[in-house]
């Protein structure tokens, strides 16, 4: 699934995630993973990942991770699956999502004047 996003467009959510705000410029994985130590602070989390066989982490790590999102200008997605995947908004001008084993997804394109339309 992809779709048209502008370069000035930052994107929320993605489930419990506390060390990125905004995923612009990022890939995500749709998947529970231990936090870890650090969760991609550095020094810490590049030390335990090299030394102790990856404990530290990753500032993508979740303990929720969903396939919602939406962003400032108004815009997001909200997929009903439990598959596991990834979510890519590394492009400036598209958004990409991949998901695993599975045959369809349903899903929510939401757009409105401001965020309590998108509820």
């Amino acid at each position: 699934m992809n779709y048209h996003s502008s370069l000035e467009e930052e994107i929320y959510g993605m489930g419990l995630e506390y060390t990125i705000w905004n995923f612009k410029g990022s890939k995500i994985p749709l998947i529970v993973e231990e936090g870890g130590i650090g969760r991609g602070t550095q020094p810490i989390s590049w030390y335990e990942n090299r030394f102790k066989k990856g404990q530290g982490g990753y500032s993508t790590t979740s303990y929720g991770a969903t396939p919602n999102y939406i962003t400032n200008v108004n815009r997001g997605m909200i997929f009903n699956t439990t598959h596991i995947g990834i979510a890519d908004f590394k492009k400036d001008d598209t958004t990409s999502f991949l998901f695993w084993h599975s045959t369809s997804i349903r899903g929510v394109i939401l757009s409105g004047k401001d965020p309590l339309q998108l509820a």
